[in-house]
């Protein structure tokens, strides 16, 4: 293409470019009209279609949070999931991400203990930041509580001495919890 009319300008801004690859050429030219011989240049990439999003999200409750899985994008520019959440209640707001986890990466794990009925959705992000839509991908679990009976065996004990505890661990429903770390 030909070359725009030489101005006094440092900066510039084009828009509605198409979607894809261009070079962008800057040469200079002096007062007595001389110009660069090899000019500068820029290769981009205009790119404002998102991911496709990622799929089988599943939540469970774990000892340690809420552990979250999915299948990753089919998309080959993925760079990041961003996961959103209820915070235990209500609807998901998709207004302010939880957390972001970045590709290849296909899990991650909310440090939440809080009784509640937790929902997530999760987005796939491109290289350029483009951040698909869906509401579909989402997954829900409940953290509920226990109750916990501890007993020990005498009502004082010397410094340093081990202490034997026992007890019993109830759902709040009163069904018993078994393998419960310690």
């Amino acid at each position: 293409e030909p070359w725009s009319d030489f101005a006094a300008l440092t900066s510039t801004t084009y828009s509605d470019l198409a979607e894809g690859d261009h070079i962008f050429y800057v040469k200079a030219k002096d007062l007595a009209g001389n110009e660069d011989a090899t000019p500068a240049e820029r290769a981009f990439t205009v790119d404002t279609t998102p991911p496709e999003p990622p799929s089988n999200l599943v939540a469970s409750s774990g000892q340690t949070g809420i552990n979250l899985n999915w299948t990753a994008s089919p998309s080959a520019d993925v760079d990041a999931y961003r996961v959103y959440w209820n915070g235990g209640s209500g609807a998901i707001n998709y207004g302010a991400a939880y957390a972001t986890v970045y590709h290849p990466t296909q899990s991650y794990t909310v440090s939440v203990l809080a009784e509640g009925d937790y929902v997530f959705g999760l987005r796939a992000v491109d290289e350029a930041g483009n951040e698909e839509q869906n509401t579909d991908v989402v997954a829900q679990t409940t953290v509920a509580g226990f109750d916990l009976s501890l007993a020990t065996t005498a009502s004082t004990y010397d410094r340093a001495q081990a202490v034997p505890v026992s007890g019993v661990a109830t759902s709040t429903d009163g069904s018993p919890i078994s393998d419960l770390s310690v």
